[in-house]
């Protein structure tokens, strides 16, 4: 089926393993769903740093499956690359059309990276949309530490009123659209269900 729906998940459970997710979007379209999380897993980032360090780090261990892929991504440096590079590798692989991206939360933070990569050369991959939920590019930190330069893809992004990871106060990023859905949390198939609504009036996917 052509011009297929790309799901990308974020930290933790997600829905990397959740099948089910492709029946919420009200779409025609193929609904495909794209795991990095061998990547994540592969990380050392724990010998990258001093021992009291790691013990600090430790009193949030009860949120470890977050924390987890969190710390993998932005503290180990080769493990962000080689996520990267694999999607790149995934959507230039990709034959059946152009495809619309759908990355919640750090999925969002990988494909942004992708998009800011100059080894790369974006522009000629098949994407026709790209749609962000709950993505922690709303985060000061996170922010900070990303590169900002002009993408050549359209974004459109979901901000939960109820989601901390993405703050929905003042802060705005150079995204195309930005939606803001008052009851959402940062659980993803409530975002997923609000990007029904939000089509109906945005024509995104």
């Amino acid at each position: 089926m052509p011009n297929p729906i790309l799901l990308i998940h974020g930290v933790g459970s997600g829905f990397k393993n959740d099948t089910k997710v492709k029946n919420i979007l009200d779409t025609d379209r193929e609904v495909l769903l794209y795991d990095y999380s061998c990547v994540l897993e592969s990380s050392k980032w724990q010998y990258l740093f001093p021992e009291f360090l790691i013990k600090r780090l430790s009193i949030i261990q009860q949120y470890e499956d977050y924390t987890e892929d969190v710390f993998s991504y932005f503290l180990d440096p080769t493990i962000r690359q080689r996520a990267v590079t694999n999607l790149y590798q995934h959507l230039q692989d990709m034959k059946n059309g152009s495809v619309t991206i759908i990355a919640h939360s750090l999925g969002s933070v990988l494909v942004w990276d992708l998009l800011q990569n100059k080894k790369f050369n974006t522009k000629e991959l098949p994407i026709d949309n790209i749609i962000f939920t709950g993505s922690p590019l709303y985060l000061n930190i996170v922010w900070f530490l990303s590169t900002r330069k002009k993408v050549p893809f359209h974004i459109t992004s979901i901000k939960g009123g109820q989601d901390p990871i993405c703050f929905y106060g003042k802060r705005t990023r150079p995204f195309d659209i930005e939606v803001f859905g008052e009851s959402i949390k940062h659980e993803p198939h409530g975002y997923l269900a609000h990007l029904n609504l939000a089509n109906d009036r945005l024509n995104i996917f």
